[in-house]
């Protein structure tokens, strides 16, 4: 899902890595998540299906209710985060466009942050969906850019899966090159690798309430 015209939504292979015990394995969208991602049960948003299954109703929800969305930026060399009216009016000098929806009790079910390039070999963004107790259950984290040593374009997607004590359920990983085409990424400069670490809560993230 892209919400800010800064986003950019990565599609490609996958490769999913899992323990033993279920403690780790991976994840791709909410939708690919079922396909792709080992199932390890439990309850409370404790195994992939099922969070696969709300990150889709949120998805759904973000598209019946657009007008909820609370789009700001971290603007540089401005203290506070600044409220934007639409995607078509990002201030000058942004550093970090924020789309972010709550439900109808105020709740968090959304937040997606992209950092701007400078130096414009790269467009990437970071998404977090939320439990009703405001934990995170998934994680995504997308990035497109130049200089991977291997396609002139390399697009990543990382996507991981939370369970309720914040231990990783699952991780998936995709790569595909400037066409969208599937490729080993082994030997590839990977921007994905040094990705920031999910936080585990909405309490972790910056959010600008109407």
């Amino acid at each position: 899902m892209i919400l800010s015209n800064r986003a950019l939504l990565l599609v490609g292979t996958v490769t999913v890595v899992a323990n033993a015990c279920g403690d780790k394995s991976p994840k791709s969208g909410p939708a690919e998540a079922q396909a792709g991602a080992p199932v390890v049960k439990s309850a409370a948003y404790g195994d992939t299906a099922s969070i696969s299954a709300r990150a889709d109703s949120i998805d759904r929800y973000v598209d019946a209710h657009a007008d909820r969305l609370v789009l700001f930026a971290k603007v540089r060399d401005r203290a506070e985060l600044v409220s934007v009216k639409d995607t078509a009016s990002w201030p000058e000098e942004t550093t970090i466009s924020y789309n972010t929806i709550a439900d109808d009790s105020g709740r968090p079910l959304f937040h997606m942050q992209a950092p701007a390039s400078e130096s414009g070999d790269w467009s990437a963004t970071e998404e977090h969906y939320f439990a009703p107790d405001g934990r995170t259950i998934l994680w995504r984290f997308d990035i497109s850019g130049f200089s991977s040593g291997c396609t002139s374009i390399l697009r990543e997607h990382r996507a991981i899966f939370l369970g309720p004590t914040g231990s990783v359920l699952a991780e998936t990983r995709r790569y595909t090159d400037e066409n969208d085409k599937p490729i080993a990424a082994d030997s590839c400069y990977r921007r994905s690798d040094s990705a920031p670490a999910p936080k585990r809560s909405a309490a972790d993230l910056p959010f600008l309430r109407r």
